[in-house]
């Protein structure tokens, strides 16, 4: 992978060891999915939000690379946490979950990571935020991906906690997959969002994704079709999606 003068000194340290390990994540990445280059990005979402999913390990990872100088590059959203911190009070919590989890929103907010805490930041967020049709992105949550990649016109992989957090420190992702328009179309050149009339017959919207996705996954096309305008029909598509593809 062919990397500018500026990624290189970045990834040799240059910059300090956050950027360094953020690079370092997205060149292994990158190679292992054959990209020849880093392209920039305009937008992140985070998961590895929640203290249950991350745990010790992900709390020391995060206020270790939070303690420096490193922030975000682009604009990033975060996915939910382990609880609302407006019912509190209500919840049977622990003390040490609470203040853990609250560590863990310190250590992104350090970052300069919008705190969002939602996993639909296109519906939560306003229309005005969002990057223009065409735009590359970086997006960890899955139904947020699909969501991008068919209804808002956007490119991304469908990215871990890890490397959309690394794009997010950079303002880079790896060349590959579905930010290739001819990753994007069918053989004989027919864009996904055409191949599959027969999908809408189907009365329920998650049924239509999950036999979209099936099929998909058999022929190892992983974009998905546009359902319609219906904004809750389109969440049910791709969550249905979501829930069949690998």
């Amino acid at each position: 992978m062919q990397l500018s003068k500026e990624e290189e000194d970045a990834l040799d340290g240059k910059y300090g060891d956050t950027l360094a390990l953020a690079y370092r994540v997205l060149v292994a990445i990158g190679n292992a999915m054959d990209a020849d280059r880093l392209i920039s990005i305009s937008w992140a979402h985070v998961s590895g939000v929640n203290y249950n999913t991350i745990g010790d390990a992900g709390l020391i990872f995060l206020e270790d690379i939070s303690k420096g100088n490193a922030r975000v590059r682009v604009r990033t959203t975060l996915n939910p946490m382990g609880y609302d911190p407006s019912k509190v009070n209500e919840l049977n919590l622990s003390d040490e979950f609470i203040e853990k989890q609250g560590r863990i929103m310190k250590a992104y907010e350090r970052l300069g990571i919008v705190g969002s805490y939602t996993c639909i930041p296109y519906e939560a967020l306003d229309a005005t935020f969002l990057p223009k049709h065409g735009s590359q992105v970086s997006l960890a949550e899955s139904n947020a991906a699909i969501y991008a990649n068919s209804i808002l016109g956007l490119l991304t992989n469908k990215e871990s906690a890890i490397s959309a957090l690394a794009s997010a420190l950079t303002g880079k992702a790896p060349y590959s997959k579905l930010r290739a328009q001819e990753a994007r179309l069918l053989l004989g050149g027919r864009p996904v969002a055409h191949a599959f009339p027969a999908a809408q017959q189907v009365r329920s919207h998650q049924h239509r994704g999950i036999r979209l996705a099936i099929r998909l996954r058999r022929d190892h096309h992983h974009q998905l079709w546009n359902p319609g305008h219906h904004r809750g029909g389109e969440q049910g598509h791709h969550r249905g999606g979501e829930a069949s593809l690998p």
